[in-house]
């Protein structure tokens, strides 16, 4: 029986990878996950900022429909009044919801002129996108107003 013992001698077909090779791969694999992430984030915080902004603007179009009429108009605004509001939103009885934003309050300014939208938990970056946007769109925010996670949006 001839037994070969020499390594080298194996045909390239039946060798394995060498650690060059794996490391290699791996890094190259890591670059191109880094890479979409990269892309992913950015996109999904413009997407979540746009459902903020598409949800206050729900709220202010039904609010001003409700409202209008009254003459000290959004005194006593609330969200049980305001009917359907954008799916994003969700009331599960005593707290209406965001799935971006959190719990979201409604409150009328004491002069009955115009209203403000609270969320209780909103990532800061998404909240930065979704104040210059909703700045566009008839509400004011204050810039520390992102700090704290707790956005307040105030109507014109």
């Amino acid at each position: 029986m001839n037994v070969n013992k020499n390594i080298n001698n194996t045909p390239k077909s039946q060798q394995g990878i060498s650690l060059f090779d794996f490391v290699l791969w791996f890094t190259i694999v890591g670059i191109v996950i880094l890479a979409i992430y990269n892309i992913y984030l950015p996109s999904k915080n413009q997407a979540n900022s746009q459902i903020i902004v598409t949800e206050l603007n729900a709220i202010q179009s039904a609010a001003r429909v409700i409202y209008q009429p009254n003459s000290d108009k959004y005194k006593n605004a609330k969200l049980d009044d305001l009917g359907d509001l954008p799916p994003s939103i969700t009331n599960n009885g005593t707290t209406y919801t965001s799935n971006v934003g959190g719990a979201i309050t409604l409150k009328g300014e004491t002069d009955g002129s115009s209203f403000t939208v609270t969320y209780d938990n909103m990532p800061k970056t998404i909240c930065l996108l979704a104040r210059s946007k909703a700045l566009l769109t008839g509400f004011t925010a204050d810039v520390t107003t992102c700090d704290n996670g707790k956005p307040s949006f105030t109507s014109n």
